[in-house]
C-alpha cells in the first residue's frame, strides 16, 4: 500500500500552470481597465476644453480650468463680481495628469487655460489658486504656453495637444515621448 501524504510533481506543475494563466489574463484585464480610465478622463478634459471654448467665444472672462481632481469651465460673471462654475466633472484619483511635463499635484495644484473671445484661441495659461473659492482662481500667468496635457495611468498616456495660435486642440492616443 502506497502513502498518499503529498502531492506529485506532474500535479504541482499543473496548478501552478493553471495560475499562471489565471494571472495572465487578470493582468491583461487590469492594465485594459486602467487604459480606459485614462481614455475616458482625456475625453472629459477634452470636452471640457470644447465647453470652455464655446462659451469663451459667446460670453467674456471665460476659463477651463484643470485640478488634480476635477476639470471645469469657470465663468467671471462682471455683473455679480463673481465666479460662476458653468460645468465640472471629477477626475479619478488613480489617473495622473500633467502639462508640459509638470505633474498636477498637491504642490502643483493645476492650471486655468483663458480664452481670446474673438477668435477662440487660447489666450493666456494661469497657474491654479486653490482658494479660489474666496476670491480669484488665477494666479500667477504661465510664461511658456501649455501646449500639451498628458492623461494617464502606467505606461501608457493619452495627449491633449493645445495649439496656442489657432486654439484647436487634438486628443493623441499612444506611447508616453
Amino acid at each position: 500500500m502506497k502513502n498518499k501524504n503529498g502531492f506529485s510533481l506532474v500535479e504541482l506543475i499543473i496548478v501552478i500552470a493553471l495560475m499562471g494563466i489565471i494571472l495572465g489574463f487578470a493582468s491583461i484585464g487590469f492594465g485594459t481597465l486602467t487604459n480606459q480610465r485614462g481614455k475616458a478622463a482625456s475625453k472629459d478634459i477634452y470636452n471640457m476644453i470644447g465647453s470652455a471654448k464655446t462659451v469663451a467665444m459667446s460670453k467674456e472672462n471665460c476659463y477651463f480650468l484643470l485640478s488634480a481632481d476635477s476639470a471645469s469651465v469657470i465663468y467671471y460673471n462682471t455683473s455679480t463680481s463673481e465666479w460662476v462654475t458653468l460645468q465640472e466633472t471629477s477626475i479619478s484619483k488613480n489617473i495622473s495628469v500633467s502639462y508640459d511635463g509638470i505633474t498636477i499635484d498637491d504642490s502643483n495644484p493645476g492650471i486655468v487655460i483663458g480664452f481670446n473671445r474673438s477668435s477662440g484661441a487660447f489666450n493666456k495659461f494661469y497657474e491654479y489658486d486653490p482658494t479660489y473659492t474666496d476670491g480669484d482662481p488665477l494666479g500667477d500667468v504661465i510664461t511658456s504656453g501649455v501646449d500639451t496635457i498628458m492623461v494617464g495611468s502606467g505606461s501608457k498616456a493619452i495627449r491633449i495637444v493645445l495649439y496656442q495660435t489657432t486654439g484647436k486642440y487634438e486628443i493623441k492616443y499612444g506611447e508616453t515621448d
